[in-house]
């Protein structure tokens, strides 16, 4: 029987039919779920569920990581952050299921392991580089290059050190959070991917490897990596 992968539903309209896709070709079972007013309700779905991924969206609300909005902040929803930080802090502690953050669902998983964020990389004059071409080039087409540390996960999943990435984003992570390292930058030296230290899958990505997949399907091997440990985590279970 194919893993049970919870998708966090996203505030970007048109983007859930991707990681849908995506999980399907990997070989889960992919069920949509929506932020509800009390956590307790979605409890008894993320104990059946074997994996979860939180995806792409606004920006996050600065005061999440103790600082005040900036020149370049973007939208924020600020109810989606509330609830996304309970869910994170509750599959971390209370579940040992994978867990795929992409875009702004890494930059999330930083936020509650007390990490932080750069809230407009060109504004705050981080790069020079301009991580957002979204409108610029097709979102999935490449838009630069990544560095992947060896004897990294995503190393494993990609076989190499430098892969191509497309680049919707425009902030970035400022510290990483105590309970991950960063593992792939991009050529200025912004972290694209970060990893939580020790054995459980927790693995976040600045890219959108869910839009790449269909044009560029060495992306799809993201998702056959994090379906695999999801299947694993639910032969041990049984």
């Amino acid at each position: 029987m194919r893993p049970m992968i919870a998708i966090l539903a996203t505030n970007c309209g048109g983007t859930q039919a991707d990681y849908v896709k995506s999980v399907e070709r990997a070989g889960g079972c992919p069920v949509i779920i929506d932020r509800v007013e009390d956590l307790n309700t979605l409890k008894p779905i993320m104990q059946i569920v074997d994996g979860i991924i939180f995806t792409g969206g606004t920006d996050i609300t600065p005061l999440t990581y103790n600082e005040m909005p900036k020149e370049g902040l973007g939208r924020v929803d600020s109810k989606r952050d509330e609830f996304e930080i309970l869910l994170v802090k509750w599959v971390l502690s209370n579940t040992d299921i994978p867990i795929l953050g992409v875009c702004r669902g890494m930059q999330i998983l930083n936020v509650v392991d007390g990490g932080s964020l750069h809230q407009d990389l060109l504004v705050e004059k981080i790069t020079l580089s301009n991580h957002w071409l979204s409108g610029i080039i097709p979102s999935d087409e490449h838009g630069h290059s990544v560095y992947i540390t060896k004897k990294s996960r995503l190393y494993d999943v990609y076989k190499k050190e430098k892969i191509m990435v497309n680049s919707i984003h425009h902030q970035g992570i400022k510290n990483i959070g105590k309970s991950f390292e960063g593992t792939t930058v991009a050529e200025d030296d912004i972290i694209e991917a970060i990893e939580m230290k020790g054995e459980r899958f927790v693995v976040g990505v600045q890219w959108h490897p869910e839009i790449l997949v269909e044009k560029h399907p060495e992306h799809l091997a993201l998702f056959k990596k994090f379906i695999e440990c999801c299947y694993k985590g639910k032969e041990d279970k049984t």
